[in-house]
Parts: C-alpha cells; sequence; structure tokens
C-alpha cells in the first residue's frame, strides 16, 4: 500500500486474507476495491484476542467497497478499520458496501474523517461506528445500513444519520458525545432494541420520522432537541427520558404507543403542551416488519406540517414520512 501514488486503485481479488495493513502515508487518494463483497474477506479470527489488533490503518483520502471484514464471535479488541487526517486537515473516506462480521471492539473508528457510510452491514460487533468528529466539512453521511445485534450501533460525534436499520440492538442503537460532540441528525431510522437501555441517546439537534421499539427507554432528551414525527413503542420503562427541563426542546407530533411510562418527569416535561398520540399505528403487518401505514392509519397526514412527504402532502407520522420517507399506496 505504501507504495501506491494519489489517484491508484488496489484491486482485491476473491480469497480470505488473513492481512494487517497499516499505511503511514497521508493525503494521497486511494481506493481499495474487493471483487466482490461475499468471496474477498479480510479475516482476523485467527488473531491474538489483545492486545488492540488494527485490521486497516489509514490517513489518506479513501473509498473502501465490496468485501467482508471477519473476526471470531468472542470478545476481541480487533478494530476494523481506523482512519485518521492530521492534526490541522481532515481526510476524507467513503466505506460502501462492505460487511462487517464478529465482535469487532469497534467495526469502523474514526477520527478527524469526513465522508460517509453507506449500505453496509454489521453483525454482533460491540461497537459499530465510533466518532465521526467535527470537521469544517459536511457530516458524516451515515445512511442506509443495516446494524443486527450489536451493542452500539453509532457513537456519533458529527454525523447524519438517515435511512438506517438497527435490529436487537443491546445498548444504544445511536448516542452522541457529550463532551466533544458538536452535530447530529437521526431521520427515517428503524431502531430495535432488547428490551435494554436506550434508543436515541443525548442527541442534540433533529430526531425525526423514525420507529424506536423495544428498548427500555425510547429516547434519552436534552435540552434544545427537536423530536417530531416519530412513532416510540414498547418502551418498558418510558417513552421520553429527560433530567433537564425541555422548555427549549420542540418534542410534537409523535406516536407514544404501548410504553410502560410516558415520561419519569412532567414537571421537565409537560405533556399537557405536547401535540401527540397514543392509538394504534395500525402497521401493515408489524409481524412481518412491514411498518408502511394502513389506508386509515391515525397517523397519516398528522406529522408537523412544515414538513412535507416526497409526495408534497403534510407529512406522515413513522417511517416513510418526510422528505427521506417514500410514497407508496396505503392499503386496507
Amino acid at each position: 500500500v505504501d507504495i501506491c501514488l494519489s489517484g491508484d486503485t488496489i484491486l482485491i481479488g476473491t480469497g480470505v486474507y488473513p492481512q494487517i495493513v497499516n499505511s503511514e502515508h497521508y493525503g494521497r487518494n486511494l481506493t481499495i476495491l474487493g471483487v466482490d463483497i461475499d468471496s474477498c474477506v479480510i479475516d482476523v479470527s485467527g488473531f491474538p484476542l489483545e492486545p488492540t489488533v488494527w485490521v486497516f490503518t489509514f490517513q489518506d483520502n479513501l473509498n473502501i467497497e465490496n468485501m467482508t471484514f471477519k473476526t471470531r464471535l468472542g470478545s476481541t479488541e480487533h478494530i476494523a478499520i481506523y482512519t485518521f487526517g492530521s492534526a490541522f486537515n481532515h481526510n476524507i473516506v467513503n466505506i460502501k458496501n462492505v460487511n462487517f462480521l464478529g465482535i469487532f471492539r469497534k467495526a469502523i473508528l474514526m477520527s478527524n474523517t469526513a465522508g460517509s457510510i453507506l449500505n453496509c452491514y454489521f453483525y454482533a460487533c460491540d461497537d459499530a461506528i465510533v466518532g465521526p468528529e467535527y470537521t469544517n466539512s459536511q457530516p458524516m453521511l451515515i445512511y442506509n445500513n443495516l446494524f443486527n445485534r450489536v451493542n452500539t450501533g453509532v457513537q456519533a460525534d458529527y454525523s447524519k444519520i438517515v435511512g438506517n436499520s438497527f435490529i436487537d440492538t443491546y445498548v444504544y442503537a445511536v448516542s452522541f458525545n457529550d463532551f466533544f460532540g458538536y452535530f447530529v441528525d437521526v431521520k427515517n431510522n428503524f431502531l430495535h432494541g432488547r428490551n435494554y437501555d436506550v434508543g436515541v441517546n443525548n442527541v442534540p439537534n433533529s430526531i425525526e420520522n423514525n420507529i424506536i421499539i423495544n428498548f427500555a427507554r425510547g429516547i434519552t432528551m436534552r435540552p434544545g432537541t427537536r423530536v417530531v414525527n416519530n412513532v416510540i413503542m414498547k418502551a418498558r420503562e418510558y417513552a421520553i427520558y429527560t433530567r433537564h427541563p425541555l422548555t427549549t426542546a420542540y418534542v410534537n407530533y409523535n406516536c407514544f404507543y404501548n410504553n410502560g411510562t410516558l415520561t419519569n418527569d412532567t414537571a421537565l416535561f409537560n405533556l399537557d403542551t405536547t401535540i401527540y398520540y397514543t392509538a394504534d399505528p395500525m402497521f401493515e403487518n408489524q409481524d412481518s416488519n412491514n411498518y408502511l401505514l394502513q389506508m386509515f392509519s391515525p397517523l397519516i397526514d398528522a406529522g408537523d406540517p412544515n414538513i412535507l412527504d416526497v409526495d408534497g402532502t403534510r407529512s406522515d407520522v413513522g417511517l416513510y414520512g418526510g422528505p427521506f420517507g417514500q410514497s407508496y399506496e396505503y392499503k386496507d
């Protein structure tokens, strides 16, 4: 890798590679491309559990596509991809169509990095994505990824998290770094837990058009956050949990259905001044993971009137409403 010039593409053929790649260069534009996501496998399951194994480490501007990183299913100190910019300039990294299989301590760890993470699959990782930090570029786009049975899906400082699915999450689906975080939006995601911890934790900006189901607490709030058009269901303890007055937050047009309690403290979150729904959302077939709204759902055209669906009508509450949703025919 260190002999590559800026603009080069590294093509990885079919095979299983027990390899570690650590580059000390900065500033090149490189592409690492597997020929096929399932047959191009970087397998470190035979490496020692500890100390830390850094599988891919790069400071370059980088595109990584079409491969699988694999480790064992026991606890490890393995980190699949670590990217970081220089002290004064961030790098740009785009990771697309990559699988991360096994208990990586962190599947993707980023420091001073901008770019995107698209169409990836994370299975059984401890922390799937950690630390897209503030840069003077656009927030990291985390879009259309599948997280399955991970402890924590995304620990974000500076990200737009849109259109992802989190299945059987143990701890947090999305969590914000209180000390170093800057900006996080969470929109049109499906977040499913195992009755533990929190679906969305301390996100400071917008939480819109998500389905948050089966956590102990649906959303842990902080002041100033905009929370609209979400469906929060089956929260074992609270749909909304807060330790701070929410007078500067905007929490409206959400559906709270079949939760333990709506909030832990009505003095901090005054439900009497909030527009919300508690009726059955009337999904087409929740048992088959079909969360489209039926024809007579009370959530159709019931979202924030300042947000429009893709067909130009008032937004629906739920996963498919708003500008990042989709248009479909409501079925009876």
